[in-house]
C-alpha cells in the first residue's frame, strides 16, 4: 500500500506542476477554508492534521501538514490523488473505525491515520513522524547482522544468505561454492604492529574481497581473521577455482597503513553445493575441513573438499 500510494503521489506531482496554492488560506476550488471546520486545538498541534471529505476534497490543514499538500501538489478545495481517494471511499463505506498508512516524503516517514467521522461527513487525517523510529530499527538490524569493524555481513547474516542461495541453486539446478578465507600472517601483524594496525588491515582485506567478487555474491567476516564468500549461480566447478585464485592474488598484494607496507597471505578452503553437502550448514562444515587440510598441506593456496577429508 505504501509503495502504491507514494508512486501515485509522485505521478500527481508530475501532472499538476508547481503552481497550486497549498497553504490553508489558499484559493483552491473551495475558495478558502470554512472557519467552522477549524479548531484551536488542531491549529496548535505539532503533528500534521488534515480534514477531508469522503470524496477526498481537502477541507482543512494545519501548518505542520503543509508539506503533505506540497507533496501531493494540492490545495484547499482540491482532491487528493486517486489511490488516496480510493482508500477514503473504502474506509468510509466499510466497518473499520480507522486505517493507518505509511508515507515517505521529503526524506521523512510518516504514519498517517485516517479516521472517518461518518455522522458529520468528513475524515480526519493526522500523522506521526516515524523517521527516527524507522532509522533506529534499520540501524538495529544492521548491528545485529553486520560486523562492526568491516561492515560486512556477520555469521548470522552469512548463514541466512547461504540458505537463500542454496535454495535458489536447487531450483535452478546450479552450483554454489563456499570459500573460507583464512589470513595466514594476520596474528603476527596484530601482535607486532598492534590492534589498531590490525583493524585497518582487516578493513582493507574486506574491501579487496568485496571488489573481487560479483555484486550478487556475499562476502562475510566470520571470526577475527576468517572471511567467507558465497559464490552463487555457479555453472562449472572450475569457476570456483578461478575465484579462489583471484582472492589469493588480491590478498597477497602489499597492504599499506600510514605508509608502512604489510604482507598478509591467505589460504582458502572450498566446498560445493550440491556435490559436497545437501544444505548450507553442511557445505560450510566441509569448506572448513577443506581449509584445515589446505593450511596443513599448502598454506597460501586453496583446496576443494573431498570425501576423504571426513
Amino acid at each position: 500500500m505504501k509503495e502504491k500510494l507514494a508512486k501515485a503521489a509522485h505521478g500527481s506531482q508530475e501532472r499538476r506542476g508547481n503552481s497550486r496554492p497549498w497553504r490553508k488560506g489558499g484559493g483552491g476550488k473551495g475558495g478558502g477554508m470554512d472557519p467552522k471546520l477549524t479548531t484551536g486545538l488542531a491549529e496548535e498541534r505539532p503533528e500534521p492534521i488534515l480534514r477531508v471529505s469522503p470524496e477526498g476534497i481537502v477541507l482543512f490543514v494545519n501548518d505542520p501538514a503543509d508539506f503533505l499538500l506540497r507533496y501531493w501538489q494540492v490545495g484547499i478545495g482540491d482532491t487528493l490523488p486517486p489511490p488516496w481517494k480510493d482508500t477514503l471511499a473504502a474506509l468510509v463505506s466499510g466497518p473499520d473505525p480507522l486505517a493507518t498508512v505509511e508515507l515517505e516524503c521529503e526524506e521523512r516517514i510518516f504514519a498517517l491515520t485516517l479516521q472517518p467521522v461518518r455522522a458529520l461527513g468528513y475524515v480526519n487525517i493526522w500523522g506521526r513522524d516515524m523517521t527516527a523510529a524507522r532509522r533506529a530499527e534499520t540501524e538495529a538490524r544492521r548491528v545485529v547482522h553486520h560486523d562492526p569493524l568491516t561492515g560486512l555481513p556477520n555469521r548470522t547474516l552469512f548463514l541466512d544468505r547461504l540458505e537463500q542461495t542454496v535454495n535458489q541453486a536447487r531450483r535452478a539446478r546450479t552450483q554454489v561454492a563456499v570459500h573460507l578465507v583464512d589470513l595466514d600472517d594476520f596474528k603476527a601483524i596484530n601482535d607486532t604492529a598492534g590492534h589498531a594496525v590490525g583493524d585497518r588491515i582487516l578493513k582493507q582485506v574486506a574491501e579487496r574481497l568485496s571488489t573481487t567478487v560479483r555484486d550478487t555474491d556475499t562476502v562475510a567476516r566470520l571470526s577475527a581473521d576468517e572471511f567467507a564468500v558465497i559464490q552463487g549461480d555457479l555453472r562449472e566447478t572450475d569457476g570456483a577455482g578461478v575465484l579462489a585464485r583471484k582472492i589469493l592474488d588480491g590478498v597477497k598484494k602489499p597492504l599499506s597503513v600510514d605508509g608502512q607496507a604489510y604482507k598478509c597471505a591467505a589460504t582458502v578452503g572450498i566446498s560445493l553445493f550440491p556435490d559436497d553437502g545437501e544444505d548450507g550448514p553442511e557445505v560450510l562444515r566441509h569448506a572448513d575441513l577443506a581449509l584445515f587440510h589446505a593450511k596443513n598441506e599448502e598454506r597460501g593456496g586453496y583446496h576443494f573438499f573431498t570425501a576423504q577429508m571426513n
